[in-house]
């Protein structure tokens, strides 16, 4: 049996590198964070202003800026999951 030299290469420092997947999702998280913040930053004191003397609208606008701001918390938690797998 012939005698084959094995190379052995040196060992290379580790350094992680984000998937591509995954550096997509943190760049539509930001931008989803960018675009409910200018949302609410624009539209949020005009509406409460519209609806300071209905109690029905108050509480209906209150529950769509919760709803989007639990969203985007579902977002952002679900992205970074995933990043641990």
């Amino acid at each position: 049996m012939p005698y084959i030299p094995r190379v052995v290469s040196a060992s290379v420092e580790y350094v992680p590198v984000l998937p591509a997947r995954f550096a997509r999702q943190v760049a539509l998280c930001v931008l989803v964070t960018l675009l409910d913040a200018a949302v609410a930053a624009s539209c949020g004191p005009t509406l409460f202003r519209v609806s300071v003397g209905h109690p029905v609208w108050q509480a209906g606008l209150t529950s769509l800026f919760a709803v989007m701001l639990l969203t985007l918390i579902h977002t952002w938690v679900h992205t970074l999951r995933r990043r641990s797998r």
